[in-house]
C-alpha cells in the first residue's frame, strides 16, 4: 500500500484515540457538575440541562457528539472498504466476470440509448421547441396538392401577429462545396436572418446572417459552415474568413454552427447555410419550376417556411385560427383556393408536403427491446454469479456472526462490495459505448459520403446517459447484492456451525428443476434463442440481397459524377464538352465503352416524369424514373436490350434530332398490354413535339432499390434532347485486374481530357451498389443483432456454466458416495446433463415463441425473408442449445472424475 494511504489511516486512528479523550472528558465533566447542581437542590434533569449550559450549551454538546459519530463512521468506512477491496481480490475471477458482464451488457444498451436519445427522443429543437411548427400551404378539397411558398407569401406570414411571433423562410438546393480536390455534392439551405435564432442556437465560432445580407438582391456571398464540413475541409482554426467555393461562387465563411446542430431534422443537415439573398446566383432551388427565375419573383414558389407560435398558443388552437391568413395568401396568388396546414418539424427530413417520422414507432422500440434483451439476460447472470457468491460464503459469515459482527456491518460490507463492482463495471461500460458510437459515427460519415447529405450526429454521451449507465450499473449490482447479503445474514448459527457442509444446509433447494437459479439459465436461454433467431433472419436477408438480380452489371465498371453547373457554362458549351469526354475516356486502350447519364440505379435521387401512350385519347397517365442517357448508355451499364434499338448517334448527340425514347419492359406492358411498343407513341406532359416521341426500343428493367418498389417503370431519353449539367459517367473496362489501378488514375484521364473537369465522385460500380443505405441499413441490422446474439450466447453460456458448477460442488458428497457404492462416471454424467438437456429443451422452445413475435415486427425490415424462416429459427436452437449443453457436460464430466474417499475426507 502506498506511504500516502497509510499516512492518512495512521492519522485517521490517531484522531479517533483523540475524539475518544474528549468523548470521556466531557460525559465525565457533565457528570461531576451534574452532581454538585443536585446538592445545590436542583432536580436531577435540571442539575443536568444546567451542567450542559455551563458546558457550551446543548447545541455545541450536540454538535461534537455528531462530530465525534461522523469520524467513528469515516473510519468503519475507511474498514470497510480495505476489506471489501481485500475479499474482491480474494476472489478475482468473480469479480472480474460480473465487472466485464456488467460493462458489456451495459455498454451496448448505453450506446444504442445514447443514438435513440439523438434520434427519437431529445428535442432537436433546443429553445421551446413545442413553440416551432412547419408551415405547409394545400389546395382545399381531397386532392392536397402542397406546393412551396413564394416571397411574398412569405412576408405576409411574417407580419401576422396573430399566430407567430417570429417566421423564417429556407431555400434548399443542391450544390457542388468546398475546395480543389476537396469538392462534394452537398444540400445547402438559403435562409432569412432569423432563421438560427428561431430554432434558438448560437454559432460556436463566429456570426450568423445580419438583416443586410439576406434581403433581396443583397448579393453578399457569405456563409455558416456546419460543424461536419469544418472538420472535412481541415478543421484548422484560420477556417473562419477563408474562403470557400459553392459551386462558381467563392464564399466568405462567417460563421460555424454548434457541433451536432441539423436544423429541424436529427441525423441529416445541409453542410452549408448561405444567406437567401444569394439565391439563384449560386444554383436553382429544389422545388421551382423550370427556368426559374429571382426566388423573390412573385410567381415562383420555392421557399418553406419554418413558424415560431405565439406563447401560449398551441397548434391546434394556431391551426384554428389560419382563415384571415388564409384569405391573404389567396389574394396575393392566381390559382385555385388553399389553405395553411401546421405541423410539428419531422425530425426524419425536409419537404415541402407534410411527412410523418413513421420510422420512429418501429425502430426505437425494436432497437431498444433488443438491447433490453441482452441487459436482462446479463442482469440475469448476474444474479445469478452474486446469488452463489453469497451462498459460497455463508460458512464464513456464520463465523463472523458468531464472533459477534453485528449484522448490520456485514450487509454493508457485502453492499459496499456490490456498489464497488456497479461503479466499476458502469465506468467500462461507459467507455465502451463511447468508442462503439465512435465507429458508428464514422461508419455512417463514411456510408454517406456517396449521398449530398452531411451527418450531425452528436453522440457524446451527456449527462443523462452517463447518469443512467451509472445509475443502472450501480443499482442492478446493489439489488442482486442485497438480496444474498439479507439471505447470507440469516442464519441458524447452532445448525450452520455443528454443519461442516455447506451442502447439508438445504442443497435440494438448489436442485429441483424449476429452482430460482435454473429459472434464471432458462430466462437467458430463452431470450439468447429470440437474438440469434433474429441474426439469422437479417443475415439471410444480407445473403438474398447479394443473390438479388439487378438487371445490370456492376462488375468491371466504374461511375463518376460530374456537375458542369460548377462552371456555369451554356448549355450547348455543356453538351460539348460531354462529347470531348467520352470521346477522351473511349479512346483508353483498356476501356470497352463510355457513356453519361443523369440518373444512376441504386442511386440517391430519383426524378420521375408523367407518361401516357401519344395515340387518340391518351389513356392512363403512368409515373416513370425519366433518365436521359448517350449513346452506348446500355451496353456500358450492362443492360440487356430486349427488343429495337440504341439511340443513335445523331440522336444522342443533336438536340434537333428525331425525338424518340427508349422504354423498359414494364412500362411497356403498362401502356401497351400485350402489343409490340416498336414504332408506337410516348407523349410527356410539357413537351412542345405534338406528335410525342417514338419508342425505338425495350430494355430489360433494372432494379432501382434491393426494397420496396424494386423495379420501377422507367424511360429513356437522348441526353441531347434533354440536356443535364449533372450526369454520371460510367466506364467498362476490359480487364478486372485493372480496375483498382484505373479507380486512381480515373482523375488523371478526365482531367487530361478536360482540365475544368468537375468531377465529384469516382468509385467502381459495385462499390456504389454497395454504399446503398436499404443495403447499409440491413448488414447494420445484421452486425448489430450478431453482436448482442454472440453476447447472449456468451452470457448464456457462461451462466449455465457458473450453475452447473456451483452445484457440482455442492453435490460434491453425495457424489462421493454414489461412486463409493458402484456409480459408474458415465451414470454421474447422466445424472447431471439430464436435468440441463430438459431444461434446455424448455427454454429453447419458449424462445422460438418469443423468437417468432419479434420475427413479425421485424417482418418490414427484411427482404424476401419469411419472419418465421425455419433455417434462421432452427439454427438458432440448435446452436445454442448444443452450447449449453455442452457448458453443461463440463462440470459433470469434472465430476465423473472426483476420488471418492478424497471427496469423503474433505467433506
Amino acid at each position: 500500500m502506498p506511504a500516502r494511504i497509510v499516512s492518512f489511516f495512521r492519522n485517521l486512528l490517531r484522531k479517533r484515540a483523540v475524539e475518544q479523550a474528549l468523548d470521556d472528558e466531557l460525559r465525565s465533566s457533565v457528570e461531576i457538575l451534574t452532581e454538585e447542581k443536585m446538592t445545590d437542590g436542583y432536580s436531577q434533569s435540571a442539575a443536568r440541562r444546567q451542567a450542559l449550559i455551563e458546558l457550551g450549551g446543548i447545541e455545541q454538546v450536540k454538535e461534537k457528539v455528531r462530530a465525534l459519530r461522523a469520524g467513528r463512521l469515516l473510519e468503519d468506512l475507511a474498514t470497510d472498504l480495505r476489506f471489501t477491496l481485500r475479499m474482491l481480490r480474494k476472489s478475482c475471477g468473480t469479480t472480474a466476470v460480473a465487472i466485464l458482464t456488467l460493462a458489456l451488457a451495459v455498454g451496448i444498451n448505453s450506446a444504442v440509448f445514447s443514438f435513440i436519445d439523438r434520434v427519437h427522443l431529445r428535442p432537436v429543437i433546443k429553445e421551446r421547441p413545442e413553440e416551432v411548427v412547419s408551415v405547409f400551404t394545400a389546395r382545399k378539397g381531397p386532392e392536397r396538392g402542397f406546393r412551396p411558398f413564394s416571397y411574398l407569401e412569405y412576408e405576409a406570414l411574417g407580419k401576422s401577429q396573430e399566430l407567430f411571433s417570429d417566421v423564417a423562410a429556407i431555400m434548399p438546393s443542391t450544390s457542388v462545396v468546398g475546395r480543389e480536390e476537396a469538392l462534394r455534392r452537398s444540400f445547402v439551405f438559403y435562409t432569412t436572418d432569423n432563421y438560427f435564432s428561431l430554432l434558438g442556437t448560437e454559432p460556436s465560432r463566429g456570426r450568423f446572417f445580419t438583416p443586410q445580407e439576406t434581403r433581396p438582391g443583397a448579393r453578399q456571398p457569405v456563409l455558416v459552415a456546419s460543424y461536419p464540413l469544418w472538420q472535412r475541409l481541415g478543421g484548422s482554426e484560420g477556417f473562419l474568413g477563408s474562403t470557400i467555393r459553392v459551386n462558381d461562387t467563392p464564399y466568405t465563411v462567417v460563421g460555424i454552427t454548434p457541433r451536432g446542430f441539423t436544423g429541424t431534422t436529427a441525423v441529416l443537415a445541409p453542410e452549408a447555410w448561405l444567406p437567401l439573398g444569394m439565391a439563384n446566383t449560386t444554383s436553382s432551388p429544389l422545388g421551382a419550376s423550370a427556368g426559374a427565375g429571382s426566388a423573390f419573383d412573385p410567381r415562383e414558389a420555392a421557399l418553406m417556411v419554418l413558424g415560431r407560435l405565439r406563447s401560449g398558443l398551441s397548434l391546434q388552437a394556431a391551426q384554428a385560427r389560419t382563415q384571415t391568413l388564409d384569405r391573404q395568401l389567396n389574394r396575393l396568388s392566381a390559382g385555385p383556393d388553399r389553405e395553411l396546414v401546421l405541423t410539428k418539424p419531422s425530425r426524419a427530413g425536409i419537404s415541402f408536403a407534410p411527412m410523418g417520422d413513421s420510422i420512429e414507432a418501429v425502430l426505437g422500440p425494436v432497437a431498444l427491446a433488443m438491447a433490453a434483451a441482452v441487459l436482462i439476460i446479463a442482469s440475469l447472470n448476474l444474479a445469478n454469479l452474486l446469488l452463489a457468491r453469497g451462498l459460497a460464503r455463508r460458512q464464513e459469515l456464520t463465523i463472523r456472526l458468531s464472533l459477534g459482527a453485528p449484522r448490520s456491518r456485514i450487509v454493508r460490507q457485502l453492499v459496499l462490495e456490490g456498489f464497488l463492482v456497479g461503479l466499476l463495471g458502469g465506468g467500462l461500460g461507459l467507455a465502451l459505448s463511447v468508442w462503439t458510437n465512435g465507429v458508428l459515427l464514422r461508419n455512417l460519415t463514411a456510408q454517406f459520403w456517396s449521398t449530398p447529405f452531411s451527418i450531425g450526429l452528436d453522440l457524446v454521451p451527456d449527462v443523462r446517459v452517463v447518469g443512467a449507465t451509472l445509475g443502472y450499473s450501480i443499482l442492478a449490482v446493489l439489488v442482486f447484492a442485497l438480496v444474498p447479503a439479507l439471505r447470507s445474514t440469516r442464519i441458524d448459527l447452532a445448525g450452520d456451525l455443528r454443519s461442516q457442509s455447506a451442502a447439508s444446509a438445504g442443497s435440494g433447494r438448489h436442485e429441483h428443476f424449476f429452482s430460482f437459479r435454473h429459472c434464471l439459465v432458462m430466462g437467458q436461454v430463452m431470450l439468447s434463442v429470440m437474438l440469434l433467431s433474429c441474426t439469422g433472419l437479417f443475415l439471410r436477408s444480407v445473403l438474398k440481397a447479394g443473390q438479388l438480380d439487378l438487371g445490370f452489371v456492376p462488375q468491371n465498371r466504374l461511375v463518376g459524377e460530374l456537375d458542369y453547373t460548377f462552371g456555369r457554362t451554356t448549355e450547348d458549351r455543356v453538351l460539348a464538352r460531354q462529347r470531348d469526354l467520352l470521346e477522351a475516356i473511349s479512346a483508353d486502350p483498356g476501356v470497352v465503352r463510355a457513356a453519361l447519364s443523369t440518373q444512376v440505379p441504386y442511386g440517391f435521387a430519383v426524378l420521375r416524369q408523367d407518361v401516357r401512350r401519344g395515340d387518340a385519347g391518351g389513356g392512363q397517365t403512368f409515373s416513370a424514373i425519366s433518365t436521359a442517357v448517350s449513346q452506348g448508355y446500355f451496353d456500358a451499364m450492362g443492360i440487356a436490350m430486349l427488343r429495337g434499338r440504341d439511340f443513335t448517334e445523331g440522336e444522342a448527340v443533336r438536340a434537333g434530332g428525331r425525338t424518340v425514347a427508349v422504354i423498359d419492359e414494364t412500362l411497356a406492358r403498362r401502356l401497351f398490354g400485350n402489343r409490340d411498343p416498336l414504332g408506337l407513341r410516348v407523349e410527356l406532359p410539357g413537351e412542345r413535339s405534338d406528335s410525342g416521341r417514338e419508342i425505338v426500343g425495350v430494355i430489360r428493367s433494372p432494379r432501382h432499390q434491393p426494397t420496396g418498389e424494386s423495379h420501377p417503370m422507367r424511360i429513356y431519353l437522348p441526353l441531347a434532347q434533354a440536356p443535364d449539367p449533372h450526369v454520371y459517367l460510367h466506364v467498362q473496362l476490359k480487364d478486372a485486374s485493372s480496375l483498382p489501378n484505373f479507380v486512381a488514375a480515373h482523375r488523371r484521364e478526365l482531367r487530361a481530357a478536360d482540365p475544368a473537369c468537375p468531377l465529384l465522385l469516382t468509385m467502381s460500380m459495385s462499390d456504389f451498389v454497395g454504399h446503398n443505405m436499404a443495403l447499409w441499413s440491413l448488414r447494420f441490422a445484421a452486425v448489430l443483432f450478431g453482436i448482442l446474439g454472440l453476447l447472449a450466447l456468451v452470457l448464456s453460456v457462461v451462466g449455465a456454466y457458473g450453475v452447473k458448477s456451483y452445484l457440482v460442488r455442492r453435490r460434491t458428497r453425495e457424489i462421493g458416495l454414489r461412486m463409493a457404492v458402484g456409480a459408474r462416471p458415465r451414470q454421474v454424467i447422466g445424472l447431471i446433463v439430464r436435468q440441463g438437456i430438459l431444461q434446455t429443451a424448455v427454454a429453447v422452445a419458449l424462445g422460438a415463441v418469443l423468437a417468432l413475435g419479434a420475427g413479425h415486427l421485424l417482418a418490414s425490415f427484411l427482404l424476401q425473408v419469411d419472419p418465421a424462416d425455419p433455417l434462421a429459427l432452427s439454427g438458432a436452437s440448435i446452436l445454442l442449445g448444443m452450447t449449453v449443453l455442452l457448458a453443461c457436460y463440463f462440470p459433470a464430466r469434472r465430476a465423473s472424475t472426483i476420488d471418492p474417499m478424497a471427496a469423503l475426507r474433505n467433506e
